[in-house]
């Protein structure tokens, strides 16, 4: 594996998973209140938070199987051990009522275990990919996942906030809410293919490699 190809599979697969993430993020509500009713419509952020956990479990992923190839199994189960130990009382602190005993929490509830999950999703990737650098005295990319993740949430926002003004989202069944939310798709999708053509580095191609591709398809 060499730093150019673990570049672009990095890169491509974390901003799939942020792309995934920024489209439904904008819809969390409606999706919770069509899967689930109305009465659990308040949970629309915790599913908006927990969407941004598969793009850390992609990271983790990536940067595991890295390590697992090039024979650091020690390196590999370290940091795996460490976070998986973290985790119990970090879960422990987030979800007991304040006046436990002997040891109060935060009371957290849903949104609580959601943030943890994420944060430490995010802390153990970071690790990964940090120790993952420094054998193979490759660069840290440490900033991209940041990039890709507010670039797709600003973008499915911004597309669900335009569509507002000129489509009213009805609240109801699958029905109502397939126009609207197919609208959106298409703007959403066609804005994200235009961000990736300007700046092809996205998912780690050059601009000549991603003019190429689009002439072989085009043939």
């Amino acid at each position: 594996v060499c730093s150019s190809d673990l570049r672009k599979v990095f890169r491509g697969l974390v901003l799939a998973s942020a792309a995934f993430a920024g489209w439904l993020s904008p819809w969390s509500e409606n999706i919770v209140g069509l899967f689930l009713g109305n009465a659990y419509a308040l949970a629309g952020p915790v599913l908006s938070i927990m969407l941004l956990y598969p793009v850390f479990q992609t990271i983790a992923q990536i940067d595991g199987v890295t390590l697992l190839a090039k024979g650091e199994t020690r390196a590999y189960t370290a940091v795996s051990a460490i976070f998986m130990l973290v985790s119990v009382p970090v879960t422990y602190f987030v979800q007991a009522p304040p006046n436990a005993h002997p040891l109060g929490g935060f009371g957290g509830g849903a949104i609580g275990m959601a943030i943890k999950m994420v944060c430490l999703a995010l802390l153990s990737a970071s690790a990964q990919s940090w120790v993952v650098a420094r054998k193979n005295a490759w660069k840290f990319d440490w900033g991209f996942p940041f990039v890709a993740i507010s670039a797709t949430l600003f973008l499915g926002y911004t597309a669900r906030s335009i569509m507002a003004l000129v489509w009213h989202i009805p609240s109801g069944g699958f029905l109502t809410l397939f126009p609207s939310f197919a609208l959106f798709t298409l703007m959403y999708g066609t804005g994200l293919s235009l961000w990736i053509w300007r700046f092809p580095r996205l998912i780690g191609m050059e601009g000549s490699e991603i003019h190429q591709m689009a002439d072989g398809l085009l043939r």
